[in-house]
């Protein structure tokens, strides 16, 4: 009688052990989805960071290329007009 009783002792702390165990299973892929959520949102942040840099670093080299070209077509000008200067002397 005390080995059924022992026995069925050690299968409820085992149930209870398996059960606590589910539990802390349970909390800790909640922890690990959360953990995951931020650094996904973070990597997400840092990547709209870059992407916009580039594209401010698009944009300005955009500017400084018309700006080269409209100073190029201001050349142009100047030495054709320097050019019928010459020409006429």
């Amino acid at each position: 009688m005390v080995e059924v009783s022992e026995s069925v002792g050690i299968r409820r702390k085992r149930a209870s052990y398996e059960e606590e165990l589910g539990e802390q299973v349970k909390l800790l892929q909640a922890e690990l989805k959360i953990e995951l959520r931020r650094s996904l949102e973070h990597q997400l942040a840092e990547e709209k960071t870059m992407r916009k840099l580039a594209e401010e670093e698009r944009d300005s080299m955009g500017r400084d290329l018309m700006k080269t070209m409209d100073d190029l077509e201001s050349l142009k000008a100047i030495n054709q007009d320097n050019t019928l200067q010459v020409e006429k002397a």
